[in-house]
């Protein structure tokens, strides 16, 4: 079926593009509904179909529509999606200790042109903010980590940014600020570049090979080419 080899390629996509492996998928899962390293596996090689629940979970994740990853629109971002999990998301908050912790000050201070729906939809593209989300949720999952919250001298309780790689501040950041520096900043899941890549990856992968004997008489395998 075309539509799940369309699904199959777009799950592999989705990893690609952030550079994740089947188990960081699995812990990025467990904030919604868990989905095994296996599992996702299966479905990349279309030895398996996910279930509803599963597919929406890895929309949560990457912030991208459902009618995308099965092959029904090209657009992987829907405006609807979006802002449903913007109002699920921002501002990320924990409760620690019967404590609202908020997790944004401290790195970074978030631009009205964010804080405001209007502002947001007029100044952000959807793939900078489908991008944010997808740095949120990573966000939550920071909770778990050890001393991801520290009591001060106020007697509160403050989320503990060194948990933060500089490298994920620095893209949160650019990524918020983009607006007001005029630019387009680096995303962490593109989408399009990472299609060019994997694409040639897979057409590379999938050429024809023959085999010639070497001069050491060794078997060695080589691509054809248009020469033969």
């Amino acid at each position: 079926m075309e539509n799940l080899q369309i699904l199959s390629y777009r799950l592999k996509l989705l990893r690609y593009a952030g550079n994740l492996r089947l188990v960081d998928i699995n812990n990025l899962s467990k904030l919604y509904e868990e989905v095994s390293p296996n599992a996702y596996r299966q479905w990349e090689n279309q030895l398996r179909v996910p279930n509803v629940q599963s597919l929406i979970t890895i929309s949560n994740i990457f912030a991208v529509s459902l009618d995308w990853l099965v092959g029904r629109v090209d657009d992987p971002y829907d405006e609807k999606v979006i802002e449903r999990l913007e109002k699920e998301l921002y501002p990320v908050t924990f409760s620690v200790e019967n404590q609202m912790v908020q997790c944004i000050p401290g790195f970074w201070q978030v631009s009205e042109k964010y804080d405001d729906i209007k502002l947001r939809r007029e100044n952000y593209s959807l793939d900078v903010r489908s991008n944010i989300l997808y740095l949120f949720q990573q966000l939550r999952l920071m909770k778990e980590s050890p001393n991801a919250f520290i009591r001060r001298g106020d007697g509160k309780i403050y989320f503990n940014t060194d948990v933060v790689s500089d490298e994920f501040k620095r893209n949160l950041h650019e990524l918020l600020d983009a607006p007001q520096e005029c630019f387009n900043p680096v995303l962490v899941l593109d989408l399009k570049e990472a299609d060019k890549k994997l694409s040639k990856e897979i057409e590379q992968d999938n050429q024809p090979k023959r085999i010639r004997k070497s001069n050491t008489g060794f078997m060695v395998r080589h691509q054809l080419t248009s020469k033969g």
